[in-house]
């Protein structure tokens, strides 16, 4: 159940923090003060009033008069909190202190923020429903159906929740460990993760049990008819459609199936495709905004997954939406489109949920509005609380067979929300345990669910709220209170002062109540002028709608007596058939008999013997010689047609040997003419390839003889500069002509200025002739 907060407390730090001046500790010792402050502010503030009056008898012969309290169980409907509204209750200076208590009276009764508060004339005539706690949510033209569990999905059921034992253990202990410590923040998360896991699992196994194998299932590439039988064999859900399906096979009708994951789209296909449904249109025309739509016969349904975003097109218009699974959600976008577009009779198009009793996802659609950790603590308390009573209908429910005979009523019917006759699904009945909250670790609350029978006066959820009415009521006496105490404390002329302002801000307040009045009159004008607009135009649309109706049912009522029709003419023509088939049959068996009795009488002529018996017997020979003759008439047919089919293939071959032979002429031709091109081609090549070798040659001998000739102008050069040497050399001296003398020293080598290069005695020649010719 969802808790609403009280007004009084959206502001309860700014308001508070106003009387921070006043000393007490709680409210009510507050409360006691500030009446003591005001009674002895009034006191001092009444005394200088008397003295200072100029009629004598003011002091004592008037009487100071009382205002008029309000009932304190009236409240207005439009409370202003005047901006400064020490200059309306204080003109004068030593009534500081009533002035401050003023801003108080409003504060504590109304803590929202200053200004005016009207209620909306819509909000008179809205209709406001009390919805029990633990009751099946559901929106406008919603419904629901539960149905049973077989013992392989309970199976896997608590397959699952032993799995995730550990993980479900810590979170309905707070996240507490054995020694007492709690888990830290990502650990946690983990967990909570893992819950999240195992809310999908049990929800997959709602559907079908092989939901969460869909990988594997996909895979083994089954018969889809076996599968399709397996499905109605584990899932209610699958048997209903396979119900609901065989029921409206003749009928018109268009079903939308609303998944939410890719894998139970699949899964949904491939049992329709078992049940004998085919595609409308191929895969590849499919886009994203194509439902997947399969029909058989009249017959057709769409699957639709939640995770599509964007509008979406249907084969036809829908008669109904089936959820199968826990993912349906009416404010998506694009299920108020389909649901607003194929609306009738005023209402949405009817969505019908498909609940197994007591499973999660149904424990999840009564579960109030909830922080995410609290929500999901008290639905696994709920889900392993009710894991026995899984799949136990109500005592008024009825059964899948009669579930589908039900709903195909409404659908045939013109109004499907009028005729709705199944029973509404009980809210669950789970007591609450006091001491739960004190249990929690955590400080949340947590429900602690046990199942009571049905014959037991029932309780159902209990929320506590601190903020019940009757602590509502109190601080609205409290208040009232403290503004009637600061009403009486005022002396007369502040009274007087206080109630023209008071009066002059009510008239201030009238004036802006008749022009915010006015104001909703125009938007309510304009709006009923919109609503008649859209009236008149949807009663156009429906008029359109009616007169292609009666077109289509005039139609189908000529399509239907046509198919009569043909009905009845296709059971004559198999009538009158198999009459034939019997005259056939007795005329073979009559030329039989007659067959039989035509050989008896020729055997008993033959046994007769005589003249009958010598003609017999020559007719018989002479019907044995036309046989035979019969059949050397068909052999020599037959020989012919082969002599003439041979004759005719000699010459189809004789032609094919002639154009053989001219084909082999030419090619012979042909290639003559090719040897002639290639050796006219090797002699340009042997041409070409004399040509090059020539320039080759002709380019070495080139090149040998620029170096040649190189070399001789090097040669030349040398041979310039040795008779150049030879020129420049000095004269000889007379002495170097005659012989040598011997001396002591001659044989020890040359002399020390000899020119000779290894100062030998023989070798008197220059060194630099030997350098020159080493040149």
């Amino acid at each position: 159940m969802e808790m609403k907060q009280d007004p009084t407390d959206r502001h309860g730090s700014e308001s508070t923090g106003r009387f921070n001046d006043i000393t007490g500790a709680t409210p009510k010792e507050k409360l006691q003060n500030a009446y003591a402050r005001l009674r002895a502010s009034s006191n001092a503030a009444s005394t200088p009033i008397a003295v200072d009056s100029v009629t004598p008898s003011s002091a004592g012969d008037i009487e100071p008069v009382l205002p008029v309290s309000m009932p304190q169980t009236t409240l207005p409907l439009s409370t202003r909190t005047h901006e400064n509204p020490a200059d309306l209750a204080a003109p004068i200076g030593e009534h500081e202190d009533v002035a401050d208590v003023v801003v108080v009276s409003p504060a504590l009764l109304f803590s929202e923020q200053a200004g005016v508060q009207t209620i909306q004339p819509s909000a008179i005539f809205e209709k406001t429903e009390h919805i029990l706690p633990g009751s099946f949510r559901l929106g406008p033209s919603e419904f629901a159906v539960t149905m049973p569990m077989d013992s392989v999905g309970k199976d896997n059921y608590e397959r699952a929740l032993a799995e995730h034992s550990d993980s479900v253990k810590l979170l309905l202990s707070g996240f507490q460990s054995a020694d007492g410590n709690v888990l830290p923040m990502s650990e946690q998360a983990q967990r909570i993760a893992d819950i999240r896991h195992l809310i999908e699992k049990l929800d997959n196994i709602a559907v079908h049990t092989d939901l969460n194998i869909a990988e594997h299932v996909k895979r083994s590439q089954l018969d889809v008819s076996k599968e399709a039988s397996w499905a109605e064999y584990t899932s209610a859900k699958f048997l209903f459609l396979g119900q609901l399906i065989e029921i409206a096979g003749a009928q018109e009708l268009h079903i939308l199936l609303i998944v939410g994951k890719k894998e139970t789209a699949e899964l949904v296909e491939r049992y329709f495709t078992g049940k004998g449904f085919a595609p409308v249109r191929p895969r590849a025309e499919m886009r994203g905004h194509v439902e997947l739509s399969l029909v058989n016969g009249l017959l057709s349904v769409g699957i639709l997954s939640t995770q599509h975003d964007g509008t979406v097109e249907t084969y036809r218009p829908p008669a109904v939406i089936f959820a199968l699974d826990s993912s349906f959600n009416a404010s998506n976008p694009v299920i108020e489109h389909l649901r607003t577009t194929y609306a009738r009779n005023g209402n949405l198009l009817p969505v019908v949920h498909l609940i197994i009793a007591n499973s999660s996802e149904h424990i999840q659609r009564c579960l109030p509005d909830l922080p995410e950790v609290q929500r999901l603590r008290l639905l696994v308390h709920i889900v392993k609380s009710l894991v026995d009573m899984l799949g136990d209908l109500q005592d008024n429910a009825l059964g899948v067979q009669d579930d589908a005979d039900e709903i195909f009523t409404c659908l045939m019917s013109d109004d499907f929300n009028a005729n709705w006759t199944l029973p509404a699904i009980e809210p669950l009945h789970i007591l609450v345990s006091n001491g739960q909250q004190s249990e929690d670790p955590l400080g949340t609350q947590v429900m602690h669910p046990t199942v009571v029978e049905s014959s037991v006066n029932k309780r159902i959820f209990e929320t506590l709220d601190a903020d019940t009415p009757e602590s509502k009521r109190q601080r609205i006496h409290s208040s009232q209170e403290l503004t009637q105490i600061t009403t009486q404390s005022s002396a007369p002329t502040s009274q007087t002062l206080d109630l023209t302002a008071r009066l002059q801000a009510l008239e201030a307040r009238l004036v802006e109540m008749k022009a915010n009045h006015a104001a909703e009159v125009e938007r309510l004008q304009t709006t009923i002028s919109d609503y008649e607009a859209r009236s008149t135009e949807r009663i156009k649309g429906w008029e359109d709608l009616q007169h292609r109706y009666e077109a289509r049912n005039k139609e189908l009522h000529q399509i239907r007596k046509e198919r009569d029709s043909l009905q009845a003419e296709k059971a004559k023509a198999e009538q009158k058939a198999i009459r034939q088939q019997e005259e056939i049959t007795k005329l073979k068996d009559e030329r039989t008999q007659l067959k039989h009795d035509l050989q008896t009488a020729r055997d008993d002529l033959k046994a007769e013997g005589g003249l009958k018996e010598q003609l017999e017997v020559l007719q018989e020979q002479n019907r044995k010689l036309s046989d035979d003759n019969a059949d050397l008439t068909k052999k020599k047919e037959y020989e012919k047609k082969q002599a003439e089919y041979i004759r005719e293939k000699y010459q189809d071959a004789s032609h094919s040997a002639a154009g053989l032979g001219v084909e082999n002429a030419s090619l012979k031709k042909e290639i003559e003419n090719y040897q002639r091109l290639l050796e006219a081609e090797v002699t340009k090549l042997s041409e070409l390839k004399r040509q090059n070798d020539e320039s080759k040659h002709l380019a070495r001998v080139k090149e040998l003889e620029q170096t040649l000739e190189a070399r001789e102008t090097l040669l030349r050069k040398k041979e310039e500069e040795l008779r150049n040497i030879r020129n420049n050399r000095p004269a000889t001296r007379a002495t170097s002509t005659q012989p040598r003398s011997p001396k002591s020293w001659g044989n020890n080598g040359s002399r020390p200025t000899s020119p000779g290069v290894n100062n030998g005695v023989g070798n008197r020649s220059s060194g630099l002739r030997f350098s020159s010719e080493l040149l």
